[in-house]
């Protein structure tokens, strides 16, 4: 009779320590959640950086038009050859 007192006393001890710990981590978790909200209000400064990479683009499509005046002129130089045969026929 005596050894079964025993046992029952120390099943008691083991739960007062499992309730203090699920209390401390309770308060951690209300400070992370106010270091959030002033992270977001600088994501919206970084948006007007972006407009102005795109007026790089447009410039490069200049480029490209010049390269087509210069085959009008190729034309030009096969108009001469057909002169030169007029006077030998003769």
């Amino acid at each position: 009779m005596k050894k079964k007192k025993k046992k029952k006393k120390k099943k008691k001890k083991k739960k007062k320590k499992k309730k203090k710990k699920k209390k401390k981590k309770k308060k951690k978790k209300k400070k992370k959640k106010k270091k959030k909200k002033k992270k977001k209000k600088k994501k919206k400064k970084k948006k007007k950086k972006k407009k102005k990479k795109k007026k790089k683009k447009k410039k490069k499509k200049k480029k490209k038009k010049k390269k087509k005046k210069k085959k009008k002129k190729k034309k030009k130089k096969k108009k001469k050859k057909k002169k030169k045969t007029g006077p030998l026929a003769e």
